[in-house]
């Protein structure tokens, strides 16, 4: 049986796997060529580049694409699977594309959900697909929009989304805090903003106060200026984890951070502060999940 090549294009990244007929992962290429770096939208020549450093592959060869790629600003605009949504309930909808170097090429559609409220994921899906926990679980995937999911007997149950890192990027690029805070990380100084951020969401203290308050403090001497943005950073995750929390997604006890290195370390400290303990997930969650999607569709 053919390998599959098995594709994860976001906004700023590309990842491409060759997987066997048993879901080892034989090859992978990484590179910071997201859809919004491809020129002229001619993502066929760009996958024809990337996928120049894989061997053993054939015109044959199944692929399998999903995150914005299959956006509208991406390749291939797929609709939304609505929850509850399985990976067999993906493959089922798998959007066929023809491509002249590649022959048809299958992306992965989102998922949407209208109750308790309206929100929707693009990607996301794909790696909690990859996750293979036998019991309930609450996936954080931390990022520049953070998602906290919640996974039964591998199917999402419900989701929901917080702006926690587009936030931050805003206001340390276009407030006043960008002028009064440096860029060395500081776990204490950080770790005192997410004890504030959590305690100003469950007192409805207000986080636009809190943030204003990162200002004050460093004016007044009571908050080191160079160190002052890991605490800005603090009080936002403290607060996306005090409206998690209000939303009901404590109830269930196990928690997996899915997400880049780095954001899972601080994430899984930002949540050891609040109380809640976090197992990091495991790697290429991504690849995983889109062979799980190629079998039910019996691409390989």
């Amino acid at each position: 049986m053919s390998n599959l090549i098995a594709i994860d294009w976001g906004t700023s990244s590309f990842r491409a796997y060759l997987i066997d007929a048993a879901g080892k992962i034989l090859q992978k290429s990484v590179a910071e060529t997201g859809i919004l770096s491809v020129e002229n939208r001619d993502f066929e020549h760009s996958l024809e580049v990337q996928l120049r450093k894989f061997s053993d592959i054939s015109p044959e060869t199944p692929i399998i694409a999903a995150g914005m790629i299959t956006s509208r600003q991406g390749w291939c605009e797929t609709p939304y699977v609505c929850c509850p949504a399985s990976a067999k309930d993906l493959a089922e909808n798998l959007t066929p594309c023809g491509s002249a170097s590649f022959g048809t090429i299958w992306f992965v559609p989102g998922v949407n959900q209208f109750l308790p409220e309206p929100d929707i994921m693009r990607g996301e899906e794909t790696q909690l697909a990859g996750i293979r926990a036998t019991e309930d679980v609450v996936t954080i995937m931390p990022g520049t929009h953070s998602k906290w999911v919640e996974v039964k007997d591998q199917t999402i149950i419900r989701f929901r989304t917080f702006m926690t890192g587009e936030l931050f990027a805003i206001v340390m690029k276009h407030s006043i805090l960008g002028s009064v805070s440096g860029s060395i990380w500081s776990d204490e100084s950080f770790k005192r903003g997410v004890r504030k951020g959590f305690s100003f969401a469950e007192t409805n203290g207000g986080l636009l106060s809190a943030l204003f308050q990162v200002r004050v403090e460093t004016i007044l001497g009571q908050e080191s200026e160079t160190d002052s943005s890991s605490h800005v950073s603090g009080i936002l995750i403290g607060c996306e984890i005090a409206e998690a929390v209000g939303s009901g997604f404590n109830t269930i006890e196990k928690k997996l951070i899915i997400g880049e290195a780095r954001l899972s370390r601080i994430y899984r400290m930002a949540l050891s502060d609040c109380g809640i303990n976090a197992a990091a997930g495991p790697e290429d969650v991504s690849a995983h999940g889109l062979y799980r999607i190629a079998k039910y569709k019996k691409l390989i």
